[in-house]
């Protein structure tokens, strides 16, 4: 992935930016491969926490290329808020999980302790989806209309 950042983000021979070596046939099967492996993980951890542990990878994986849009978006002199957008996108992609996966464990925990407490901490939680869906789409409205305007110029 740093390396087609490297040469802008897209790499095509008919834009007259070729592909660094090796990314032809990296990216095509890391995909695939990645997919794959997290299902066979999840379906061989079921039941032993594995759900739990999918999340996290999740966040992991979309924390690490969140970061490298961040890094290569903020590189030079100026700044590039295309790879910023993106970075910004998959760092809620990589928080987003481990934010719903707290506050279900809150939820958990106060009934446990507190019975009656339970429709307070869901009614809770239902804020926290609404929040973070809301930021999404006004994200993606923000982004559409930088891309689009970018575009239009």
């Amino acid at each position: 992935m740093r390396e087609v950042l490297e040469v802008g983000g897209a790499c095509r021979s008919e834009y007259g930016v070729p592909c660094p070596d090796g990314v032809a046939v990296a990216i095509p099967m890391s995909v695939p491969g990645l997919i794959s492996g997290g299902a066979v993980y999840s379906l061989a951890s079921r039941g032993r926490g594995g759900m739990a542990a999918m999340l996290v990878l999740w966040s992991l994986l979309f924390g690490a290329l969140g970061f490298n849009f961040l890094d290569f978006g903020m590189r030079g002199d100026h700044i590039n808020i295309a790879f910023l957008s993106c970075a910004i996108l998959f760092g809620l992609f990589a928080l987003t999980p481990l934010v719903l996966e707290m506050t279900r464990r809150v939820i958990t925990l106060r009934a446990v302790s507190n019975p009656r407490s339970l429709p307070v901490t869901v009614g809770a939680h239902r804020i926290v989806v609404h929040l973070l869906d809301a930021a999404a789409t006004v994200l993606g409205v923000w982004c559409g209309q930088t891309c689009w305007n970018s575009l239009s110029l």
